[in-house]
């Protein structure tokens, strides 16, 4: 995944290797998200409901330095049905859409959290 030989994997570099992998092999695809979903989920739904709770998700942005605002507006874009909580198949989409699609408005783009910190700065949005 690193292409321009500086020693380091950047986000975009990291992100179109990804892309490359899955989204030319649905196959793999499957083969590798599925059960990473499902791990993270488990993992994450500490109790054991079968659903998580902004709460739950936000220890997995945790994980990766999202701030607590970024990551509940990422809650917020990747529940899809509105419910308040996310399902195995939401963050499955997710994971899917972040790393094959070509639609800068996907949902799946909310996964990491706003990673570049356009939206949310310090707990408040930016417009």
């Amino acid at each position: 995944m690193e292409v321009d030989n500086d020693g380091k994997v950047t986000p975009e570099e990291w992100r179109k290797g990804l892309r490359k992998s899955f989204a030319e092999d649905s196959e793999a695809d499957k083969a590798g998200f599925c059960p990473l979903v499902a791990a993270i989920f488990t993992i994450c739904d500490r109790d054991d409901n079968g659903f998580l709770e902004q709460s739950e998700f936000a220890k997995f942005h945790q994980a990766f330095g999202c701030k607590s605002a970024n990551s509940q507006l990422a809650f917020q874009k990747l529940d899809s049905d509105g419910d308040g909580q996310l399902t195995v198949d939401e963050l499955l989409i997710a994971w899917q859409e972040y790393y094959t699609s070509n639609d800068p408005n996907a949902r799946g783009n909310w996964l990491y959290g706003d990673v570049w910190d356009n939206t949310v700065v310090v707990g408040s949005k930016t417009i």
